[in-house]
């Protein structure tokens, strides 16, 4: 179970690093060009926010099913190993506030009138999740 919930929070990772990029720069462009944000733009943003917010629970599940639950007893010498720590604190808590500026960027992107402030709305929160949730993924980890 562990070996395949792993596996498909790596492809999802993947899916969701393509997503807020497509996302952020397309919306970015939109915002300096004017465009309308129609239809199509909101469903794109909401599926990005979406596939945030599974990628979140296959990774809690992970972080509570995995191999180093038995390190939650010794938190200080976890902190101590770099590499123990990017994966208990640094890594879960980044991606946590990475997901949470997803999140907070596309609901009050919705609530607003102007299509160009929809689009820089989104482009920034997007951009600057997209840049927490790649300085802290574990790229050493990855298999």
């Amino acid at each position: 179970m562990y070996t395949g919930l792993k596996h498909t929070h790596y492809s999802l990772m993947i899916l969701l690093l393509i997503a807020l990029l497509w996302t952020s720069i397309r919306f970015f462009i939109y915002w300096k060009q004017g465009n309308k944000f129609g239809k199509f733009e909101k469903t794109q943003a909401l599926v990005t926010l979406i596939v945030s917010h599974v990628q979140l629970l296959l990774g809690l599940a992970l972080y509570f099913i995995g191999p180093w639950t038995s390190m939650f007893s010794n938190m200080g010498e976890a902190m101590k190993d770099s590499s123990t720590r990017l994966l208990l604190i640094e890594h879960p808590l980044t991606m946590i506030i990475g997901i949470v500026l997803i999140t907070i960027g596309y609901s009050t992107a919705k609530r607003m009138e102007n299509d160009g402030e929809k689009f820089k709305r989104i482009a920034i929160f997007y951009g600057i999740a997209l840049l927490l949730i790649l300085i802290r993924i574990p790229w050493s980890n990855i298999s």
